[in-house]
């Protein structure tokens, strides 16, 4: 999804990071700064709140599609990998194993 005015071992850091926690905040300064030079094209002045930044970045709609788009693919691989663990595994306990870990997403808040 990046257009390349960020290193790849960048983008992946920050996708990992909210593919975790679908949050801006747990971005660092500079991944923040990252993320904007990449979808707005430039960073954000020094002088501007760590909040403030956030703020403006979370409004854009590049940014809210990208973060759907990183929450989707990381359901998905997880759907895959637990599908793939549970293939060999007794139905019974294939079974228990999808509702406790529904019940995690559920409590973690993502659906």
């Amino acid at each position: 999804m990046f257009s390349g005015r960020i290193s790849e071992a960048v983008a992946k850091q920050i996708e990992k990071k909210i593919a975790e926690n679908n949050d801006l905040s747990s971005l660092s300064n500079s991944e923040l700064a990252d993320l904007a030079v990449e979808f707005v094209g430039d960073a954000p002045p020094s002088n501007v709140p760590r909040e403030t930044v956030i703020e403006i970045l979370s409004q854009q709609p590049e940014i809210s599609a990208w973060r759907s788009s990183v929450k989707e693919r990381a359901i998905q691989a997880t759907k895959s990998k637990i599908s793939e663990i549970t293939s060999n595994v007794d139905p019974r306990m294939a079974e228990m194993i999808k509702q406790q870990f529904g019940q995690w997403l559920q409590n973690s808040g993502l659906s």
